[in-house]
């Protein structure tokens, strides 16, 4: 992507999302070293402790473009995006977004652990629902690498629990480290349930990419009072897309 074009784009984005849309903070002990939701003095945030297990049994990393708050404007384009019908402007922004942070920072994602990214898959939502998920198409021309078939189970009794059955991924070869992209972190029983699957399938590296970690308001945060403290204190500068959200600054 040409400087040129990063810079319309971006202009855009400013344009329409300008004030509401924010990079996550990655650091150390301030958020999760995964998911990046305010859990000032911790490395982890309790919900991905909880998900942590033994090696492999997790995304080997996770990053987040922004952060979407709940009952605020970043947290209506999440879901009007891929309402019924969407919202066309909240899909120009979500659209913009995916382009921008895939397409700019996918590679950024191999740089880190030395094997270059070879598949991607979009995670559809569960239990699985009729057509294509409305990401995927908004990704697609961005996505590095092989896209491979990730197919959501007809039904489950609880959707948020880190289960292997919840996906089934298409075969890939040994040594492939898969991307995979989701429009928005929550729980992340969601992602890490795709990333069994996909292991399963015979990734050797998984990673995981969404384009918002999900924020309620109200989370009690230490020092901080709430999340919303947090972010009105540390999120002072409109969405920059060249800022790394694996690293949360320059690209590796």
């Amino acid at each position: 992507m040409s400087p040129a074009v990063l810079e319309q784009f971006r202009g855009v984005l400013v344009r329409q999302a300008g004030g509401y849309l924010y990079n996550v903070v990655r650091e150390s002990r301030a958020t999760c070293a995964v998911c990046s939701t305010p859990c000032p003095g911790y490395m982890y945030c309790q919900t991905c402790n909880r998900h942590r297990g033994a090696p492999g049994q997790r995304a080997d990393q996770v990053a987040s473009l922004t952060y979407a708050v709940a009952g605020e404007q970043s947290g209506w384009v999440m879901r009007n995006y891929k309402a019924t019908p969407a919202v066309v402007e909240s899909r120009n922004v979500v659209a913009m977004l995916g382009l921008l942070g895939v397409g700019l920072h996918s590679r950024c994602a191999g740089a880190r652990v030395g094997v270059e990214v070879t598949h991607w898959a979009s995670i559809p939502s569960l239990p699985a629902k009729p057509g294509i998920h409305p990401l995927r198409p908004l990704v697609a021309s961005a996505a590095p690498g092989i896209e491979i078939g990730l197919v959501a189970a007809a039904a489950t009794d609880d959707r948020r629990a880190v289960r292997q059955e919840h996906f089934l991924a298409s075969a890939m070869p040994d040594g492939a480290h898969l991307l995979l992209i989701d429009d928005t972190w929550a729980s992340g029983g969601h992602a890490q349930s795709a990333v069994l699957a996909g292991r399963a399938a015979g990734a050797a590296v998984v990673s995981v990419l969404t384009l918002a970690r999900w924020i309620e308001p109200g989370w009690k945060v230490q020092e901080c009072g709430s999340s919303e403290g947090f972010l009105r204190a540390r999120c002072t500068s409109d969405y920059d897309p060249t800022r790394c959200p694996w690293t949360g600054g320059i690209c590796p």
